[in-house]
């Protein structure tokens, strides 16, 4: 090699070289941006157009249902419930697991046993030999002690939704819930019901982020703000994190 051929690069040389990598991100970034904030916007619109389907749903059948959302994997669908005459449970201290649900059922079912027991057992009819059983207003009460169940809707328009890839909820509160629920704090355990009423969504906020991961969030971008709209069945949708307080009635938040 000649001395001329191994020389360093020139000072010019270094800014010219800059200046094209600076072009090319000039040139693919709002590209870039322009397709993601799409995205977002279509994700936000999906879900606020699916409040609203289940609004219209509680009210065309009479029946409550409700939105189960899993924080942690970013999927939420829709439940309707066997009984219609359903009312906000007490606020809940924690998530709304289904499987704490299933398990408050199945301790219901063993403590009922107790005064299965005590109504005593069947006995024969003399001239039929059929057994009849032992009848108790306790007994006949079973189901409404029991509390309601619920179903998964299924079907293609009610499938299990993703809110997508670019955001996720990191923290939400309903109504019936006495603190946030957050990955942040509850994990995997993370799911929340937010009750969709005949005339009525629970009074709810979402706080959705830009995800930099799997399960990690962009604490430098601006999240949204997401609140229900309980006697409209619609969402407001605002940038910006605004700390907001389920448990008020004020209508200036939650509009009329």
């Amino acid at each position: 090699m000649t001395r001329k051929s191994m020389r360093a690069f020139t000072l010019l040389e270094i800014l010219i070289v800059l200046a094209l990598i600076g072009f090319v991100y000039a040139v693919a970034l709002p590209s870039l941006t322009m397709r993601t904030g799409t995205q977002v916007s279509n994700a936000l619109g999906r879900l606020g157009e699916d409040v609203r389907s289940v609004f219209d749903l509680a009210i065309l059948t009479n029946m409550p249902h409700r939105m189960v959302f899993n924080l942690f994997t970013g999927e939420y669908w829709v439940e309707i419930c066997d009984e219609a005459d359903v009312k906000l449970s007490a606020p809940v201290n924690g998530t709304d697991s289904p499987s704490m649900e299933e398990e408050r059922r199945d301790r219901f079912e063993t403590e009922f046993e107790k005064y299965r027991d005590l109504v005593g057992h069947p006995v024969k009819d003399l001239t039929s030999d059929e057994e009849i059983e032992p009848s108790s207003p306790v007994l006949e009460a079973k189901a409404r002690l029991k509390g309601p169940g619920w179903s998964r809707l299924k079907g293609m328009e009610w499938g299990e939704r993703l809110l997508g890839e670019q955001i996720g909820i990191r923290s939400m509160q309903a109504e019936h819930h006495e603190r946030k629920i957050s990955i942040e704090d509850d994990g995997k355990d993370a799911i929340a019901y937010v009750y969709v009423f005949p005339g009525y969504i629970e009074r709810a906020v979402f706080y959705i982020y830009y995800r930099v991961g799997e399960f990690a969030f962009d604490m430098e971008q601006a999240p949204y703000t997401i609140l229900t709209r309980p006697y409209k069945g619609e969402l407001d949708i605002r940038s910006g994190l605004t700390e907001v307080d389920v448990h008020s009635e004020d209508e200036s938040v939650w509009g009329p």
